[in-house]
């Protein structure tokens, strides 16, 4: 029997829903939209499967939107300010900032339902997809809500960070107790419901081996889940070094970005003010806040079009982070460039780099001072961890096999 539902449905394609927080497009600021934006697009142009996607859209964004050229049926969920999103505020009050709250502070009751309300819209219409992928740890959470409307379909979960260690992070590196206790709590209970939630997925994709032993530690089957390698631009540049610039990359709506500059500001650039060294923030998403701080020797890009220029010409890349989870694209980026990469525990968490070889670690304020005293002087031993990257981050042969992966259970789900 089995054989002969084979030969009804080989010329049927795996219906694939993927229910993501934010929408992917090409030229997207952030890092995790990016490896979205990969690994979606790779799963719809195989031909293999037919896809719809379901996220949030600010109208502002909604131009950029290009899923529908790459055969992606697209569902947006648009949030604007109206009175219906007004009173759903007041009523996800408790859900944004009760410690205990399933929803962690870190996606709202009005944000969920509008989501629900737009797969429930699907499902009215007759559609029925075999698998669905839910994006970010804020649609892994409503995974019972959305079991509710599909329970027939293949789940897969895919984690861009394990957020209940960011949370514990918030919570190590604060200082007021008030405040300590009701992060401490929000991280025990993100860790709950984010476990609970993974544990209900059929497939967990994680985006480096830290994070995947991480959730098998803590109870996920080890079966269950799989490492994906994480999207990264590659820098075609030579190394050209042309200045004394010491850079930093990223999206500057991120808090651990903003934290990591200012302290990087406030911490290493006085004790290096006798060196012809400017610090240049390279990404978009500033605030003036931000932009007060800049001066001869601090200078904040912006957006750029491209980050190559950059990796090629500074003199050294600094990563001097203190919060988030998951793995450092920018951490990765910078180091298949070959620029001299300094950072910390938490910069190089989740990347098989080796200290003194392809990065030299820092951990506080003198660490990263004396560092670029020695690269400016030329007196430090030369770093450059792209063979590394190069060797451990093959992300075309990893959505090659992901793709044979969701197949391989799209069949099986559809001949059973």
């Amino acid at each position: 029997m089995k054989f002969i539902n084979n030969m009804i449905n080989s010329d049927v394609k795996t219906k694939i829903l993927y229910l993501s927080h934010f929408t992917p497009y090409d030229g997207i600021e952030h890092a995790g939209g990016q490896i979205l934006n990969f690994y979606l697009k790779k799963i719809a142009v195989s031909g293999k499967f037919d896809v719809d996607l379901v996220s949030f859209v600010n109208k502002v964004d909604l131009g950029k939107i290009d899923v529908e050229n790459f055969g992606i049926k697209f569902h947006p969920v648009i949030r604007e300010k109206c009175f219906r999103e007004f009173i759903g505020n007041i009523l996800s009050i408790n859900s944004k900032y009760n410690p205990k709250s399933r929803y962690c502070g870190i996606i709202t009751w009005n944000a969920a339902n509008l989501f629900l309300a737009k797969i429930r819209e699907l499902r009215n219409s007759g559609y029925i997809p075999d698998i669905i992928i839910l994006d970010w740890t804020q649609l892994v959470l409503i995974i019972d809500d959305v079991k509710k409307i599909y329970p027939e379909a293949i789940y897969i979960s895919s984690e861009q960070d394990v957020t209940y260690l960011g949370k514990r992070r918030e919570a190590e590196k604060e200082r007021l107790s008030v405040r300590l206790f009701i992060k401490k709590e929000i991280a025990k209970t993100c860790k709950k419901f984010e476990l609970q939630a993974l544990s209900k997925s059929d497939l967990v994709i994680t985006y480096n081996e830290k994070d995947r032993n991480l959730l098998i530690a803590d109870g996920i089957n080890q079966k269950s889940v799989k490492m994906l390698a994480p999207y990264f631009h590659k820098t075609a540049a030579k190394r050209a070094v042309s200045n004394n610039d010491i850079i930093f990359f990223g999206y500057m709506r991120r808090f651990e970005n903003v934290n990591a500059v200012t302290w990087f500001i406030d911490n290493v650039m006085p004790k290096i003010n006798d060196l012809p060294c400017r610090f240049v923030v390279v990404g978009g998403g500033l605030d003036d806040d931000l932009k007060a701080l800049e001066n001869q020797k601090i200078v904040f890009t912006g957006f750029v079009p491209e980050i190559d220029s950059y990796f090629s010409k500074a003199m050294c890349f600094a990563a001097p982070l203190n919060y988030g989870a998951g793995i450092k694209i920018k951490v990765i980026e910078a180091l298949y460039s070959g620029i001299p990469v300094l950072t910390n525990k938490i910069g190089i968490e989740g990347i098989p780099a080796v200290k003194g070889k392809d990065y030299i670690h820092c951990e506080n304020a003198a660490d990263y001072s004396e560092a670029i005293r020695k690269i400016y002087l030329k007196t430090e031993k030369v770093v450059d961890g792209s063979e590394s990257i190069k060797r451990n981050f093959d992300y075309v042969k990893s959505a090659e096999e992901y793709i044979s992966l969701i197949e391989k259970i799209g069949n099986e789900k559809r001949c059973c």
